[in-house]
């Protein structure tokens, strides 16, 4: 049971980091339409956010498929 949780919180942690990383890319795209910041550095961070954001979704879709899978060496 207690690896049964381990993974939905690791599932979770995933999906609300790949969550931030999209918003971060709105808050960007705000930033540079206010110009608070360049537009050539803005547009470098919204793509680094899209690759983290999407790097993290994979990872959360990853999380949440282990919770079917079982590894005989933890005792599960």
């Amino acid at each position: 049971m207690f690896n049964f949780i381990i993974k939905v919180l690791a599932a979770l942690f995933f999906a609300f980091a790949a969550a931030d990383a999209f918003y971060k890319r709105v808050k960007i795209r705000r930033e540079i339409e206010d110009e608070v910041i360049n537009r050539i550095t803005g547009e470098i961070l919204r793509r680094r956010a899209f690759w983290d954001g999407l790097l993290m979704a994979i990872l959360a879709l990853l999380a949440f498929a282990s919770i079917w899978f079982k590894v005989s060496f933890l005792g599960e």
